[in-house]
């Protein structure tokens, strides 16, 4: 080939790339769940769905190329890029690993640490999220340790009420924590290289089903210092600067529904995100460098508990119990007591170990003694 059909090709990929005026983002959680959830698909639907991807001539991209983009730089990217995502990090999402890779193609899971540290059989465990990543799959933040968790049947979501008296500090400080400690397990678990750029709330909801106004401010000022693109379903969309609409596929999306989805108008890119350069609060990053625990931490987990062993959805069996505070012990976490909390929420670090974290239990009911002897 000569140097001149060479040239003439880089011409056309970047003119191809500076064109790119629209990337559709789609969004999925579950392959063949055995309830038939909405949020699941068949497999055979999903090869059919990424047949049409590959078939229309789009291109997977990662989520800094999809970043990079909305900030104006199209360098490297294909002529038809799209963005393809998974959340929950759900084990029966994995099949579609083999389609993925048949069709050169490549996905992005938003991870919740509290699930994978806890496998059910249902959500995914370390080792088959990094075997995931091994076979070419992205990830990206979705929840800590807590932040997906059932909190009340009037408050389904941790990230968008607020526990009991809390103040809009303590409100802050929560779930600053939760979304802070989640970020440091996938790095620790070598599934990011760094703070994640992009995030999907979970359930997407930003408390807009409730008439508290703490949370409808506090929650996506602490998102948006913390994630250059917070991505939104229908259900939950808001247009907003660094909020971006994402085409969810569930059971009853047909075919026609698929195709007609992947040129929504609003995955457009009428104007690159404004960065925000100041919040109304102050939060910080985890490590992005080393797995150290030697250096002072910047968020200290508060955990809570009431019983052990019994029937009472408050409860936890002491096999489970186990597993939490063996994984705490692996990733290096010590308790501390109040006095040491309190003390660091007033700037006071002193004594305080590398990695900090305070277990609490209420209620003084008596079988939670069981923990004793895990403790």
């Amino acid at each position: 080939m000569g140097l001149a059909c060479v040239v003439l090709f880089a011409s056309l990929a970047l003119a191809a790339s500076q064109s790119v005026t629209a990337i559709p983002v789609l969004g999925y959680h579950q392959i063949d769940a055995p309830d038939n959830s909405w949020f699941s698909l068949p497999l055979s639907n999903f090869t059919q769905q990424m047949d049409a991807v590959v078939s229309l001539g789009y291109t997977t991209i990662s989520p800094e190329q999809y970043v990079a983009w909305l900030n104006g730089n199209s360098a490297g990217l294909p002529a038809k890029p799209i963005l393809i995502t998974f959340d929950d990090g759900i084990a029966n999402a994995y099949p579609a690993t083999d389609v993925l890779v048949a069709r050169n193609l490549r996905a992005v899971m938003y991870a919740v640490s509290g699930f994978a540290n806890n496998p059910d059989g249902f959500f995914s465990d370390w080792d088959q999220l990094t075997l995931m990543k091994s076979r070419g799959w992205y990830f990206q933040m979705h929840a800590g340790a807590l932040g997906h968790y059932t909190m009340n049947y009037s408050c389904y979501t941790f990230y968008s009420c607020r526990i009991g008296s809390e103040t809009a500090a303590e409100y802050e400080t929560r779930i600053t924590n939760d979304i802070v400690n989640g970020q440091q397990e996938l790095f620790e678990h070598n599934l990011i290289s760094g703070p994640s750029i992009t995030y999907a709330l979970p359930f997407d909801d930003w408390g807009q089903y409730r008439s508290d106004t703490v949370v409808t401010t506090v929650l996506p000022a602490v998102l948006r210092n913390r994630f250059s693109v917070i991505f939104n379903q229908d259900y939950g969309y808001q247009p907003g600067s660094n909020r971006r609409y994402r085409f969810e596929i569930h059971s009853d999306t047909t075919m026609a529904m698929f195709l007609t989805g992947l040129t929504d108008s609003r995955f457009g890119n009428p104007n690159a995100p404004t960065p925000y350069t100041t919040v109304p609060f102050s939060t910080t990053l985890p490590p992005t460098t080393t797995t150290t625990t030697t250096a002072p931490y910047t968020a200290i987990p508060v955990l809570l508990y009431h019983q052990m062993n019994s029937a009472s959805i408050y409860s936890v069996t002491t096999a489970l119990f186990t597993q939490h505070m063996a994984r705490l012990a692996a990733l290096g976490y010590s308790t501390i007591t109040p006095q040491q909390y309190v003390q660091w929420l007033q700037g006071n670090t002193a004594g305080l170990p590398a990695r900090p974290i305070m277990i609490t239990f209420d209620d003084n009911i008596a079988n939670a003694n069981a923990a004793t002897a895990v403790l």
